[in-house]
């Protein structure tokens, strides 16, 4: 997305985090935790949707926690 390679995982404290690979640097940016409430019980899902790249996971009591980056 953007022209980068962008990697979702579910982290310790039930965080999600995030790496992006530049292709035209050829060079990681490191790993950070996506900004919003721990929580995640399931691992990352991603679309890219209207322009957005759109990250989803399960949360406590089954519920869907959405975050959305315009890059």
């Amino acid at each position: 997305y953007g022209g980068d390679l962008h990697l979702f995982t579910q982290g310790t404290g039930n965080t999600v985090r995030t790496n992006r690979y530049n292709l035209d640097t050829n060079a990681w940016a490191g790993w950070t935790t996506v900004p919003g409430p721990a929580g995640a019980r399931s691992v990352p899902a991603v679309v890219v949707y209207g322009g957005e790249l759109r990250l989803f996971v399960r949360a406590a009591q089954h519920r869907i926690h959405q975050a959305r980056f315009g890059l």
